[in-house]
């Protein structure tokens, strides 16, 4: 026994042995993971169309620099109409009272 992990060698070894024959085994039987079409997955990615301005998506950039993430999109972006109501933090229109 290593006395300053507390784990016995003899018993790691056996539990490394059981897991690789576990393995061989279930491999056999089963065969090999499937690894999937990623190039499939990849052009529908390049086709999805942005939900704000409706160009694709592979024009965007996204900064992940900071903790939240921010989409740019490639068009400029317009402004609002001034409302002539006051409006709420929330940006809806203030109720008055």
């Amino acid at each position: 026994m290593v006395h300053d992990t507390g784990v016995d060698e003899h018993h790691e070894d056996k539990f490394v042995h059981f897991i690789n024959w576990l393995n061989t085994a279930l491999s056999r039987r089963i065969g090999t993971a499937d690894l999937g079409p990623y190039n499939d997955v990849v052009e529908q990615v390049g086709e999805a169309v942005c939900p704000i301005c409706g160009t694709p998506m592979a024009k965007h950039s996204i900064d992940r620099s900071s903790a939240n993430a921010v989409l740019n999109c490639p068009i400029p972006h317009l402004p609002q109409a001034v409302r002539a109501e006051p409006i709420n933090e929330f940006g809806m229109p203030k109720r008055v009272r």
